[in-house]
């Protein structure tokens, strides 16, 4: 059971048993300096968090935030799984990535950071919102057509894979 601040390192991370996450508490997946992917395992978290340059972290199965997600450094992977983030709080500093065919509720980007879809499907609307700091597709033959305006404050990247506006009429700005 963990009631407090939980900092987890390593790349063998997995859960034989239970893993309580008691309410008011954090958990951080750090890895260590020289890890480029790590597994998350699937639960319900307060406050989940990942820290770690250079590291992906792949979350594992559908995942509930009920407080706070928080990509300081790294990227946070939702690798095809449902997220769950209603009332949570998002703060991306450095890559969420999504497929784009994933189920996520609650979410709400922040104002910095990168959001990329990976998918190589079709997909009609963007999962993480309409509302983007850097807005990156990069899925070798996925086709992403908008459901409505879209805006990236940064930069707008495409190195593989479609977004299609032509069908749609919606703004990209």
């Amino acid at each position: 059971t963990n009631a407090g601040t939980f900092s987890i390192a390593g790349t063998g991370i997995s859960n034989s048993g239970t893993f309580t996450i008691s309410s008011g508490s954090t958990v951080t997946y750090t890895g260590q300096s020289d890890d480029t992917a790590i597994t998350i395992p699937a639960a319900t978290y307060y406050t989940l968090g990942v820290n770690n340059a250079g590291t992906t972290f792949n979350q594992a199965g559908s995942t509930t935030v009920s407080t706070a997600l928080t990509v300081t450094n790294g990227t946070y992977n939702l690798n095809g799984q449902n997220l769950i983030a209603t009332g949570a709080t998002i703060t991306n500093s450095d890559t969420i990535k999504a497929q784009g065919g994933e189920t996520v509720t609650g979410f709400t980007n922040s104002s910095t950071g990168t959001v990329t879809y990976t998918g190589a499907s079709t997909y009609t609307g963007l999962n993480l919102g309409n509302t983007y700091n850097n807005l990156t597709f990069s899925g070798s033959g996925g086709t992403w057509t908008l459901n409505s305006a879209v805006t990236a404050n940064g930069n707008l990247t495409i190195t593989a894979g479609t977004l299609d506006v032509s069908s749609s009429n919606y703004g990209l700005t």
